[in-house]
């Protein structure tokens, strides 16, 4: 013990063996201990009750005492628990303490919306603190998430969580606290998170886990809704079989989203992998209506269907990584995206990795959605290295270039925007009495690109300069040429262009 007052009345007996007996009532105030390296801590306990303690001749001692603890904070491994003042745990202990092993041969909690009935060795001297656990749990998750299952999801980056429903679980833990065995039944379960990332709700049925080889514990789990940030995959089933360390799904998942399907098979999940793989799977999307995606991120609307496969979807070292790519289908042609990563999918200030690549897009429709002027042609161009934090973009390389065939022709409007992205003014005075008369003009090729690192752009064209770079180079009468002069732009300042541009106002360019 490091700090604490301990009151009480105790009858002492002795036999002939040498033994003792201690009989009556102990309370403990503002008591605080700690384990070795601090894996295992006490402070601010007030706990109290009858007691029956024996110590035998070689100094074991057996206690046994139906305590009452009214306040207190613990901390075991990555679980913190507080106990508000006025709290009425009951508990019932029956301990061995011999040889600086601590053996519970029954420890029974009950606060309310959460019991436990255990049996445990706890080495309290050693880092490696705990020895064994066998323990049944029933917690109800809208009075007692926050008490007892808080601390341990924070320690992985989820905190903040809106719990509800009922969970029994039966649990052996092993040398260190790894998980051995879980058996559990979920009823009405559902969990928020507090940034929206994501949402599940009437969650029921069973999860089965098996650290051994032994006899295969089983999964058969169903849900009425499940949301990730703003797609809503409603309801669905989880089945699968555990043993040797992993839960391996017994049949594929499938999902609806937007009229189509997302469907997961060869599902392998190793939850006690820290750094290896701890998921595996291959994912296929069909059929998805790009429609109701784009109404659901709140981006401009337009058509197409959304189509993929990911044969290697890998989750290690807290990177989820896909192999494979996903096919877009809208405006006319094709947008690739391949080498995808989520580095913490699930934590703070996720980051996303990946390259696209465009094949032969419609600018008409695609210039409409987006509020340009009208463009005619047809588009190519890739985005490669591209870095999203937070979701935010930090860094890429993104160029796209006009197809040089077929019909194409470009709005009055749409001049001016591409003048006003640039940052300039478009040669032979674009805003001049004569060219003003056209409603549209020809062009042969349009390019822009943009480099983006720590927050800066470099722009660039289908040509470059010394003077600037070309933007659109024109075709036929009158002959129009639209040329960037700022070479090196802040990326803020670029997106207030762009989304002036769509406004239909003419930002301010310094």
């Amino acid at each position: 013990w490091q700090a604490g007052r301990i009151d009480g009345r105790l009858e002492m007996a002795t036999t002939r063996a040498g033994s003792s007996r201690w009989r009556g009532e102990l309370r403990a105030r503002s008591l605080s201990a700690e384990g070795a390296g601090g894996s295992i801590a006490l402070a601010g306990v007030d706990i109290g009750g009858a007691v029956d303690v024996t110590q035998a001749a070689d100094g074991e001692l057996r206690i046994d005492s139906a305590p009452t603890l009214t306040t207190g904070e613990l901390l075991a491994g990555p679980v913190y628990v507080a106990w508000p003042a006025g709290s009425a745990m009951v508990m019932q202990v029956s301990a061995v303490i011999a040889g600086g092993e601590w053996r519970f041969e029954r420890f029974h909690i009950d606060d309310g919306g959460f019991q436990v009935d255990a049996r445990s060795t706890l080495m309290p001297a050693d880092t490696a603190w705990l020895r064994s656990l066998q323990a049944d749990v029933d917690i109800d998750l809208s009075s007692r998430y926050e008490r007892y299952v808080e601390g341990a999801m924070a320690s992985i980056g989820q905190a903040g969580l809106g719990a509800g429903g009922l969970v029994k679980a039966k649990v052996t833990l092993g040398a260190g606290g790894t998980v051995d065995a879980l058996d559990s039944t979920l009823t009405g379960v559902a969990l928020r998170h507090p940034d929206g990332r994501y949402a599940i709700a009437g969650m029921a049925g069973s999860v089965g886990f098996r650290r051994g080889e032994g006899e295969p514990a089983m999964t058969d789990l169903r849900w009425q809704s499940l949301r990730m940030h703003t797609l809503d995959f409603g309801a669905g089933e989880f089945k699968a079989r555990s043993h040797g360390g992993e839960i391996r799904a017994t049949q594929p998942v499938r999902l609806r989203l937007f009229g189509g399907n997302v469907t997961t098979s060869d599902l392998v999940y190793r939850p006690l992998s820290a750094d290896g793989d701890r998921l595996q799977a291959s994912v296929d999307v069909a059929g998805i209506d790009i429609a109701g995606m784009t109404t659901a991120f709140g981006w401009p609307a337009f058509t197409g269907r959304l189509e993929g496969r990911f044969p290697q979807l890998r989750y290690a070292g807290d990177v989820l990584g896909v192999g494979g790519e996903i096919a877009i289908n809208a405006f006319g042609g094709t947008t690739r995206v391949a080498g995808l990563s989520v580095e913490r999918p699930f934590g703070v200030a996720p980051a996303l990795s990946a390259e696209m690549a465009f094949d032969n897009l419609d600018l008409q429709p695609l210039t409409e959605v987006f509020g340009l002027g009208r463009i005619e042609g047809r588009l190519n161009g890739t985005i490669a290295g591209l870095r999203l934090l937070d979701w935010r973009p930090t860094a890429f390389d993104a160029r796209l270039r006009t197809v040089e065939s077929g019909r194409r022709r470009i709005s009055q409007l749409a001049v001016d925007q591409l003048t006003q992205i640039g940052g300039g003014g478009g040669a032979g005075g674009i805003q001049g009495r004569l060219l003003g008369v056209f409603d549209s003009f020809g062009y042969r090729r349009i390019g822009l690109s943009c480099r983006l690192a720590n927050d800066v752009c470099e722009m660039g064209g289908v040509d470059e300069s010394a003077g600037g770079y070309t933007i659109l180079q024109g075709s036929g009468l009158p002959l129009i040429t639209i040329r960037g002069f700022q070479k090196r732009v802040d990326w803020p300042v670029l997106v207030d262009r762009l989304k002036a541009v769509v406004a239909g106002q003419k930002p301010v360019v310094d």
